[in-house]
C-alpha cells in the first residue's frame, strides 16, 4: 500500500527520504477502492515520516512491553483491521475506553481512523520546532541534498601508500568520514583528505564520505582497498577429454568488480600457462588427455596480485568401439567404457543408448554405466538406422549408421 522513511534514516540516506504511495491507496477518488478511499494510508505513512510509530509498538510482534513512545496513546497488544465497535478492550488495556483503533497509526479501514493524540502531534512538531529537529536540517540542507559534494580520489588504495581525496561543493562545517577498512590521516575538515588502509586490513570494500555538521551524509564514494579477490572459478569440472576448449570464468568476491582497476589475469593449468588462453575475466582451456587438472587465476591491480582461486577438473576418455556386427541380422553389439581417472575419484558415467530408423522414431533405449550393451534387432526390417549414445555430459551423441539385413 504505501511505505516511507523514518527521520533517522535522513542522516545515512538523504537522497531516500520520503513517502511512497500505492496509485491504488492514494487519495479519494479515481482507482481508489473501498475501505481504502479515504486517503489515510497517505496520512499513516507521512506520520511515519513525521516520527511516529504504529499505536501498538514499534515491532511486528503482539506484546504490551511494546510502546509506541507517546504517553496519551493507550497500551494496545496488537494492530486492529475493518472497524471495530467502540469500546475495545484488549490484554494491555482491558478497561474502557479501550485501545484507540480509530487513532491513524493503526490498521483499521480509512473510514473508521479519525485522530492524532496530542502527544503524536507533540512528537511530530518537534521534528521542526527544534533548533536541532531532523526534518529542520532538510531546509538547510536542500542545496546540497539536490547538487551533493563531488569526492575525487585515486582507486584502489594499498596499503603500501595513501591517496589523497579532494571535495568541492560541501558546505561550512563538514567534516569527512570513513568505514573500518580506512583511516584519516592528519584533519578530516579540510578540503582534501590523506586515506590509508586501516590496521589489520589487507583487501575489502572502503567507503569516504562528506557530512554535514549535525552528521548527514551529503555524498559517499567507494573505493576499493587492495588487490582484487576472486573467490572462485566457474565452468564445466567433468567432461570429456579431446580438441574442444572448455570455458571458465572467474568470480569475484566483495566489493564492485570495476572498482578493483584490475590490471592483468594470470590463467595457469596444472600450473602452467600451455593449453589455456586468457581473455581477462575468462580463459579458454583444452584437456587433451584423460586425466584430473588443477585450474588456478588470480588478478592484479597497482596495490600487487590477489590471491588464487583453484578448481579441479577431470577429463575422461570415452572412444566407443564401433558396434558390431555391422551389418547385423540379430543382435548389435555397442561396447562402453570409462577412463581410469573418473574412476579413481568415484564417479561413473551413465551412457544413454538410442536406435533410431530413418524418420527419426526411437525403437530401442537402455541406459549403462559400461561394458557391452546389446540391442535385438531380429524383428527389425531391412534397412538404415541410426545408433545415438550420450554420456551424460557432453550434449551432442556419438553417432553410428547401423545396416540390418536378413
Amino acid at each position: 500500500m504505501g511505505y516511507s522513511s523514518f527521520p533517522a534514516d535522513f542522516a545515512s540516506n538523504p537522497n531516500l527520504d520520503g513517502v511512497v504511495i500505492s496509485y491504488k491507496y492514494f487519495g479519494s477518488i479515481g482507482t481508489v477502492a473501498s475501505p481504502y478511499n479515504k486517503g489515510r494510508t497517505t496520512t499513516q505513512e507521512v506520520g511515519h515520516w513525521l516520527n511516529l510509530y504504529h499505536i501498538w509498538g514499534n515491532s511486528s510482534s503482539s506484546s504490551c512491553s511494546v510502546d509506541d513512545l507517546v504517553t496519551d496513546t493507550p497500551n494496545q497488544y496488537s494492530y486492529n483491521f475493518s472497524c471495530p465497535n467502540f469500546p475495545t478492550t484488549d490484554a494491555c488495556t482491558a478497561s474502557s475506553p479501550g485501545i484507540m483503533f480509530m487513532n491513524y497509526m493503526d490498521y483499521t479501514d480509512d473510514a473508521c481512523m479519525n485522530m492524532f493524540t496530542n502527544g503524536q502531534i507533540t512528537r511530530m512538531r518537534a521534528l521542526f520546532d527544534s533548533s536541532n529537529g531532523i526534518r529542520r536540517q532538510i531546509l538547510e540542507l536542500a542545496d546540497y541534498i539536490i547538487t551533493p559534494p563531488v569526492i575525487s580520489g585515486g582507486n584502489p588504495i594499498c596499503s603500501s601508500n595513501s591517496q589523497n581525496y579532494v571535495v568541492s561543493g560541501a558546505p561550512s562545517g563538514f567534516y569527512w568520514d570513513v568505514n573500518s577498512f580506512l583511516s584519516i590521516y592528519g584533519s578530516n575538515t579540510n578540503s582534501t583528505v590523506n586515506l590509508n588502509v586501516a590496521n589489520s586490513i589487507s583487501n575489502g570494500d572502503g567507503m569516504v564520505c562528506i557530512k554535514s555538521s549535525s552528521g548527514v551524509i551529503l555524498a559517499k564514494k567507494y573505493v576499493w582497498v587492495g588487490p582484487p579477490i576472486i573467490s572462485s572459478i566457474s565452468g564445466p569440472t567433468y567432461f570429456q577429454a579431446g580438441y574442444n576448449s572448455q570455458t571458465y570464468y572467474a568470480n569475484f568476491s566483495g566489493g564492485q568488480p570495476s572498482l578493483y582497476n584490475t590490471s592483468d589475469y594470470e590463467w595457469l593449468l596444472n600450473h602452467d600457462i600451455y593449453d589455456i588462453y586468457s581473455y581477462g575475466y575468462y580463459a579458454n582451456a583444452y584437456f587433451y588427455n584423460a586425466s584430473s587438472y588443477y585450474l588456478s587465476v588470480r588478478a592484479q591491480n597497482t596495490c600487487g596480485w590477489g590471491s588464487k582461486a583453484n578448481l579441479i577438473v577431470f577429463a575422461y576418455d570415452y572412444s566407443p568401439s564401433p558396434p558390431y556386427p555391422n551389418p547385423t541380422s540379430d543382435v548389435l553389439n555397442v561396447e562402453l567404457g570409462q577412463s581410469s581417472s573418473s574412476k579413481s575419484q568415484g564417479e561413473s558415467i551413465t551412457y544413454d543408448i538410442r536406435l533410431y530408423d530413418g524418420q527419426g522414431n526411437l525403437l530401442r533405449q537402455t541406459s549403462s554405466k559400461g561394458g557391452t550393451v546389446q540391442f535385438s534387432v531380429s524383428n527389425l526390417p531391412d534397412g538404415i538406422y541410426y545408433l545415438h549414445i550420450y554420456d551424460g555430459v557432453n550434449s551432442k551423441p556419438e553417432m553410428q549408421q547401423i545396416v540390418v539385413e536378413h
